[in-house]
């Protein structure tokens, strides 16, 4: 893929497309196609500290993030690491409903229920 370009309608601008980056696409896509998210409301490259950015924020009407989603390349498994990392970016971003990990072919999606995250099946933004 190496020197292939994709326009990324959220940012604006064309991108490289890396692997990460076709997930990252794919999952915006999802977000506003199939669960008519407002495309105003993602957020991309989300910084949440001076070492770390978030892939994808998606805000509620009133500006609050409520869903984090850590994008990975196809061939990176999704697992414990990356489960811990968008732990830390959700205590950075003062708590979310949702967090999302996905390499395209797996995704791991928790909701907030009475305190605790648990998997969920669907997402209600």
């Amino acid at each position: 893929m190496s020197g292939v370009k994709v326009f990324d309608k959220v940012r604006g601008r064309h991108l490289v497309l890396t692997p990460e980056e076709g997930v990252r696409q794919w999952f915006v896509d999802y977000l506003s196609r199939q669960l008519g998210v407002d495309e105003y409301r993602i957020g991309r490259e989300v910084t949440v500290d001076a070492h770390n950015r978030a892939d994808i924020v998606v805000y509620d009407r009133a500006g609050r993030a409520q869903l984090i989603v850590e994008c990975k390349a196809p061939t990176v498994a999704i697992g414990r690491e990356v489960v811990e990392q968008l732990a830390r970016y959700n205590n950075l971003l003062g708590g979310v409903e949702y967090l999302v990990a996905t390499n395209g072919s797996t995704t791991v999606a928790l909701r907030l229920v009475n305190g605790a995250y648990e998997s969920t099946d669907e997402l209600v933004l």
